[in-house]
């Protein structure tokens, strides 16, 4: 179907339970995010921003509703399965980087691709094409802890791309860089995205993110801003 979304949740809840707590993360949450367009999901800290695209990437489980991807619904399907379709279909940049600090940009780069079907040599060729792009050649064999702050953010975004996803989901993508980087990894971002027909989804709260998003999506308490919802019981 011509305008259907590539994501789209469906009265999506996310409860955890701390001791005798019930907190609910996200509630009943129903968007549509569009395909090759940016969305930016925005609110406050502790809005369930977080929680939301975890949900939306398939690294954790709703506990009620369903995250519908390319019209198909995930719910029910194993682990096994989604992984599948994460490494497939998905790139991630985690607020926390998560880059190995003692190795190297191109070591860093090529872990996505260690647990796919194709042979070291590619893995490496594919992973250097990579950082190229991103004008990292001179860094390929730096390790992490060597790197700028911009030059660490161009390998975790080396990293996303390595797989070839459709999907680019970035948490916080601004948490560790200054508004200059920032601008410079938006700059990079957009040109990427119109590169690869990349949809992005990002979470953050940083106004020069939300800024260059075709969609924005507020949270407020977990639920979409003025649309507040009490779980039934």
């Amino acid at each position: 179907m011509k305008d259907q979304p590539i994501i789209e949740t469906r009265k999506l809840w996310k409860i955890y339970y701390a001791e005798t707590q019930e907190v609910e993360a996200i509630r009943d949450v129903s968007i549509k995010i569009p395909s090759g367009k940016t969305t930016c999901i925005a609110g406050p800290s502790g809005s369930g921003k977080s929680t939301l695209l975890a949900l939306i990437g398939l690294l954790t489980y709703p506990s009620e509703g369903q995250v519908v991807l390319e019209g198909e619904s995930t719910s029910g399907l194993s682990e096994i399965f989604l992984t599948k379709i994460r490494r497939k279909k998905f790139g991630f940049i985690f607020q926390s980087q998560y880059l190995l600090p003692h190795y190297t940009s191109l070591e860093n780069t090529i872990l996505p691709l260690l647990a796919q079907d194709i042979s070291y040599k590619d893995a490496t060729q594919q992973a250097i094409a990579v950082l190229e792009k991103l004008e990292l050649e001179e860094r390929v064999n730096f390790r992490v802890r060597q790197l700028s702050g911009g030059e660490a953010q161009r390998v975790c975004i080396a990293r996303a791309l390595v797989t070839n996803p459709s999907i680019l989901v970035a948490d916080e993508p601004s948490a560790h860089i200054d508004s200059r980087l920032t601008e410079e990894f938006l700059q990079l971002l957009l040109t990427l995205k119109e590169e690869h027909q990349l949809t992005v989804i990002m979470a953050s709260h940083d106004p020069q993110i939300i800024k260059i998003a075709d969609k924005e999506i507020e949270l407020k308490d977990g639920a979409v801003k003025n649309g507040l919802f009490s779980k039934a019981t």
